[in-house]
């Protein structure tokens, strides 16, 4: 059974900031994924990276989603282990909220909310 949501809220690394801001309300989960033309993963909006743009003195108005986006968000493989994937997460010295799952071939998958996997995979066996 996946863990994902129904939803994964996305954008095109063109969109404008009412798009953008459109994804994130329509998505509940606090994200949205940011695709290339091709559709290839390119990086997470946050509000945090919101956040960190217009402290740098940018114009949001003028923005687009590839301007904005975090290019280095930690990401996951959609095969792989929960115990390797929660490894890697704390290796990584953060416990993110949410995690791109994108493929072998660079393709977003989906969109995993930590919280999600952790109480599925805590809670095997139990009734």
């Amino acid at each position: 059974e996946s863990l994902l949501s129904g939803k994964t809220p996305q954008v095109s690394e063109n969109s404008d900031w009412n798009e953008i801001i459109q994804a994130l309300e329509y998505g509940g989960i606090g994200c949205v994924a940011v695709v290339s033309e091709s559709s290839l993963y390119m990086g997470i909006i946050t509000d945090h990276d919101i956040r960190v743009f217009i402290s740098r003195g940018n114009q949001i108005n003028d923005c687009k989603a590839g301007d904005i986006c975090n290019r280095n968000s930690f990401t996951a493989s959609p095969d792989d282990d929960f115990w390797n994937f929660m490894l890697r997460m704390q290796k990584n010295k953060a416990m993110h909220t949410v995690v791109p799952l994108v493929d072998k071939s660079g393709r977003l998958v989906g969109i995993l909310r930590t919280q999600d996997a952790l109480f599925r995979n805590t809670n095997q066996g139990r009734k």
